[in-house]
């Protein structure tokens, strides 16, 4: 996948996850502007995130967590 920025992808890579089971998956090149926590109730994850401040770039990184280990 090349970048988050497209509708649906983040939903595509959190379907890999749930498939696979995979409890953490580690996110590189975001570029997603600022910090913050999504949850994904329909997949049950949560996507913790964090880039630029200041602007949308090629900066960022991210980590999909199951919620059955983040508690």
């Amino acid at each position: 996948m090349r970048t988050l920025l497209q509708a649906g992808n983040m939903n595509a890579i959190a379907d890999k996850a749930e498939r696979y089971k995979m409890d953490v998956v580690a996110l590189q090149e975001i570029c997603w502007k600022g910090k913050g926590l999504i949850r994904k109730s329909k997949f049950n994850i949560l996507v913790y995130y964090s880039g630029n401040e200041d602007r949308q770039d090629n900066r960022g990184v991210g980590f999909i967590v199951s919620k059955k280990i983040n508690r």
